[in-house]
């Protein structure tokens, strides 16, 4: 932490300079706001400002503001001058600070400005994991890129580098891309020279010479400009910058340490990350788990803020009970370790007299609730679906999900849907063009089928024009009836004299090799279970692959029907070598989707939705199956709309019950003591009031100050303090039982320690007054001496 203080503070500079060291600042000084700023561009770095208030702070501000330096201000002044700390605040300053300098006030401004909450605390393998390796790499000048969820401790984490390397001893700069506008973050980096801009009346040293010799992490650097990111990879590639407005390179010697929330390799794909500087930056990779991947630090974490925030506030600590314990670990903790701090401070400030247990009840009672079980319509022509929703059933019911799946076998996705729209069931699992699902909303995407038109091996049938006068086998009858009518009105294959006929699964193989179908129509995944089962309808062989007819015109039916869409079989999908097919096949592609009715409580939708993604991110290693499963179409003109719930769980946007309460929780208090207020005020306006409390020792010591004064020597004052000293200390003793006793004991001290500044002024009167006649006798010797 890097500390600023202009002006002399009046006269409290060099108390308030000894409190900032203390607190582990390291604190440099300047006579005025000219200096201060020459300071601050010629690379004197500064996390905060102490400007005293009696300077020019506007100007300050706006010299800051000029030279495009994102420094906070705080005005600090003798005592609690309101009018002046109003201007202050008005001129731009952040915060004003009284004087005399308050050891625990300075702390607090410190601490909220710099965010000195670096501690390393962790439990869980995985942590231990990451910290193994960042050991490992400290030492080395290797760029590191530190990735994970918000919330998660990137900057900890590069901190904690910084103080295991070389480097330690020096600087460690911090620059969060994504909270430094646009167009003041190249000047926050590389600095600018006299006259770069208007405001730039100085040279300015940027971010990367103030590191010079140490490390400088880019937090959220997937925010970064195009531009600017071109010229980083410069800076990191010739460890050379350019000042914005400079005509030579600045050589600098820094270790970089980047941090993203963001999957970089994907924002390349997008092309609004280069790759090149993904490259220079990604040496080393520090992936921080998501709090919810290492559930032990969460008991560990837990119980280091609740003793953080116990001391921060003055509260005792309390142990947190094994009952809160379990609510915090059975919560998802989307905001990781930040929405546990919060948590755990809001538990703290809310437990006042109680426990923990019960403010942080309170806040877990959102987490913890009787399950809910909802029926789930499920069919398919093979029963992998059933097998997938059963699976995902017994891991809800064996995990403690919130939400339960009962599960409903239906025979067909077409059952499934009939059984939904008839209210039979909460959810199913459906295709996007079977049924009626006017009702239903999506939750998740389960799996893609893909339509496919199949000519036995060796047939001369290679496009829909050649089915003229044909059969066509439709495997599943009816559930596919959507299909063959978008086929006979795009291709008018009624005037073709194509047939279409129903088959059920089990005699396909047996109607394509007694020639009663010429080719089958089919819609299923392309898993290999799938592809297993149209081989298997043909002749084995080795030339004996099926063929796949195209549908060139998917994309004119899907602009027609938007439960479809065009797709591409790639090629080889059938068989590798040689491959079949030989090229990329067009054809419609259709969603499978797990459904809830509308009406479905959107806080139940939502666990739902986090619990199935869950399970699949648990699972799919042994379940293949689940590997379907995905987001669902989150647009507004989706063919089939996403659940609200849903939605919110996708978009990062569900609320938690402190999000949704906590206006009721902390305005409840606030409310019923100005009830109270009230009742004590009528209570006095109707006369009903307390005898008179008599204070004997305020009384004592409110006659002492005129005592004081008229003293006349050291003993008198010796005597005034033995006084003040034994009555401080029978009181003292007497409300120490007594809790109402706080306040009056309070009191005494206050009055005590006014009662010392009196008798230290009078002293230094007292002594002063006695050496003039000294100074006078010694005088007057000398002069006889002469």
């Amino acid at each position: 932490m890097r500390l600023l203080i202009v002006g002399g503070l009046q006269g409290q500079i060099g108390l308030a300079t000894k409190i900032a060291m203390d607190k582990g600042a390291k604190v440099t000084h300047a006579a005025d706001i000219e200096q201060a700023l020459a300071s601050l561009r010629g690379g004197v770095g500064a996390d905060l400002v102490f400007c005293d208030v009696t300077l020019d702070i506007g100007a300050l501000v706006r010299g800051l503001s000029a030279e495009r330096i994102c420094t906070p201000v705080v005005a600090c002044g003798i005592g609690t001058d309101t009018r002046r700390a109003v201007e202050a605040i008005r001129a731009g300053a952040k915060e004003y600070l009284p004087l005399p300098a308050d050891a625990e006030l300075i702390a607090a401004v410190l601490a909220a400005v710099a965010d000195e909450s670096h501690q390393l605390v962790y439990e869980d393998e995985a942590m231990a994991a990451v910290l193994s390796l960042a050991d490992q790499i400290a030492g080395s000048e290797a760029s590191i890129l530190v990735t994970g969820e918000s919330g998660t401790g990137k900057e900890v984490l590069a901190r904690y580098v910084h103080r295991k390397s070389a480097r330690n001893d020096k600087a460690f700069i911090s620059v969060n891309c994504a909270a430094i506008p646009e167009n003041l973050l190249e000047s926050e980096l590389f600095g600018h020279e006299k006259g770069a801009f208007t405001g730039a009346i100085a040279r300015r040293i940027g971010k990367f010479e103030e590191a010079n010799g140490g490390t400088l992490l880019l937090d959220e650097i997937s925010e970064m400009d195009a531009r600017l990111q071109a010229k980083l990879l410069r800076a990191i590639q010739e460890r050379e910058i350019d000042r914005v407005g400079g005509t030579k390179p600045v050589k600098v010697d820094i270790r970089i340490i980047a941090t993203s929330n963001r999957d970089l390799a994907e924002a390349v794909k997008h092309g609004t990350f280069r790759e090149d500087l993904l490259y220079r930056l990604n040496v080393v990779n520090l992936r921080l788990p998501a709090l919810r991947e290492r559930p032990k630090d969460i008991r560990a974490l837990a119980h280091h803020f609740a003793r953080k925030y116990a001391e921060a506030n003055g509260v005792p600590y309390r142990i947190i009970a094994s009952q809160t314990e379990r609510l915090l670990l059975g919560h998802v903790w989307k905001g990781n370790v930040r929405e546990l701090e919060n948590t755990i401070h809001r538990a703290v400030l809310l437990a006042g007299v109680f426990c923990i247990v019960g403010g942080a009840g309170l806040i877990g009672y959102r987490f913890y609730r009787q399950p809910v079980t909802l029926t789930v319509a499920v069919g398919s022509l093979d029963g992998e679906a059933k097998k997938v929703a059963s699976l995902i059933a017994g891991r809800l019911a064996t995990t403690g999900s919130p939400v339960r799946l009962k599960v409903v076998n239906s025979g067909s996705v077409l059952d499934a849907a009939k059984a939904f729209a008839a209210g039979q069931v909460d959810l199913a699992v459906v295709r996007e063009d079977v049924g009626d699902l006017s009702q239903a909303r999506t939750i998740a995407m389960t799996a893609h089928g893909v339509v496919m038109i199949v000519a036995p091996p060796g047939s001369s049938i290679s496009s829909i024009a050649k089915l003229r006068g044909h059969t066509v086998g439709v495997v599943g009858g009816e559930i596919n009836q959507a299909v063959v009518e978008a086929l006979k009105k795009e291709y008018d294959l009624g005037s073709a004299n194509v047939t279409f006929k129903n088959i059920a699964p089990a005699d396909a193989r047996r109607a394509v090799q007694a020639k009663e179908v010429q080719a089958l129509l089919l819609v299923m995944p392309l898993t290999d279970r799938s592809l297993s089962f149209v081989k298997g309808l043909f002749r084995e062989g080795t030339n004996s692959q099926p063929v796949l007819i195209p549908i060139d015109s998917a994309g004119a039916i899907a602009d027609v029907n938007r439960a479809y869409e065009s797709f591409d079989i790639p090629k080889g999908t059938l068989r590798g070598a040689p491959p079949v097919p030989d090229d990329d096949v067009t054809t419609l592609r259709v969603g499978y989707y797990l459904v809830a009715n509308r009406h479905l409580n959107a806080t139940v939708a939502a666990d739902l939705a986090r619990r199935v993604m869950s399970v699949r991110r648990d699972l799919v290693g042994e379940e293949p199956g689940l590997a379907g499963l995905a987001a669902p179409d989150l647009d507004a003109d989706a063919y089939i709309s996403v659940h609200p719930g849903a939605a919110a769980f996708f978009n990062g946007t569900q609320e938690s019950f402190m999000d949704r309460y906590s206006n009721a929780i902390y305005l409840t208090p606030m409310a019923l003591g100005a009830l109270a207020s009230i009742f004590a005020a009528a209570w006095r306006f109707l006369g009903v009031r307390p005898a008179a409390t008599a204070h004997p020792a305020l009384d004592a010591f409110c006659v002492l100050p005129e005592r004081i004064r008229s003293a006349d020597d050291e003993t008198q004052l010796r005597q005034i303090e033995q006084e003040v000293d034994g009555i401080l200390r029978d009181q003292l003793a007497r409300t120490a039982s007594r809790e109402e006793g706080a306040s009056e004991a309070q009191a005494l001290i206050t009055a005590a320690h006014r009662l010392d500044n009196l008798i230290h002024h009078r002293r230094t009167l007292l002594v002063g007054h006695a050496a003039k006649p000294r100074a006078l006798a010694s005088e007057a010797e000398g002069e006889n001496q002469t």
